[in-house]
């Protein structure tokens, strides 16, 4: 029922828990890399999870009474690979809650950033630096970075600002680690979405690991105790 995403999540949120900072406020061996984009993978293998149970005909008789079953007839446009993420997801909510899935806020806009900051990861572009000044140490670069990786500049979870002629690369910003247990928090609160819908099926699916994996990794920052109905 798990299929890959459960080990996918557990490799993120151990490169999370063994990440080491150093003098400049990130991981010289990029470990919240790994954590970035196997937490992401995670997610989207969970998706792919959720379309492939819910294509079966065991999961209906657990989904709940008032949903009409020929609503999920859009599903079946999911099963192509060409569809992003999101669309599936979009898909998904809109089926389950019959509400427009709302990826400007909470568990969905979070997401929708980490796959973001893993495709700056996948499609890596070396930030552009820019001269900003001149002292005794000669000319002061800084790096330009993206709106993405700014926006985790801005909320303080990237590494700081270094100042001088070797500015920080983007790989080395968000090589810290508050985001790397950001982005597996990320995951795990996609996943919790679902088990909200109200329905056996998806309460089995992820409540119980959602519980083990917050459970296994009591030290990250995002991580703690959550009750499940």
């Amino acid at each position: 029922m798990h299929s890959g995403f459960l080990p996918l999540l557990r490799l993120a949120m151990h490169s999370a828990g063994t990440t080491e900072e150093n003098e400049w406020g990130y991981d010289p061996k990029l470990r919240p890399l790994a954590a970035i984009v196997m937490a992401s993978a995670a997610g989207e293998c969970f998706v792919n999870n959720v379309i492939d149970v819910a294509n079966t005909d065991a999961c209906k008789p657990d989904l709940p009474t008032e949903l009409d079953w020929h609503s999920f007839g859009l599903l079946a446009k999911l099963i192509d690979e060409r569809a992003d993420t999101k669309t599936k997801i979009g898909i998904l909510v809109t089926s389950l809650t019959r509400k427009p899935a709302d990826f400007g806020s909470g568990a969905l806009q979070s997401f929708v950033r980490l796959t973001q900051l893993r495709n700056q990861i996948v499609h890596f572009k070396q930030s552009t630096s820019v001269p900003v000044g001149f002292g005794e140490r000669g000319i002061s670069f800084k790096a330009e970075h993206s709106k993405v990786i700014k926006q985790f500049e801005d909320e303080h979870l990237a590494a700081p600002e270094r100042k001088g002629p070797n500015p920080l690369g983007m790989e080395q910003v968000i090589s810290t680690t508050k985001i790397a247990w950001w982005a597996c928090d990320a995951t795990l609160r996609l996943i919790e979405l679902f088990s909200g819908f109200g329905d056996t099926l998806f309460l089995t699916l992820t409540a119980d690991v959602c519980r083990t994996l917050r459970t296994e990794f009591p030290e990250g920052p995002y991580f703690k105790p959550r009750t499940y109905a």
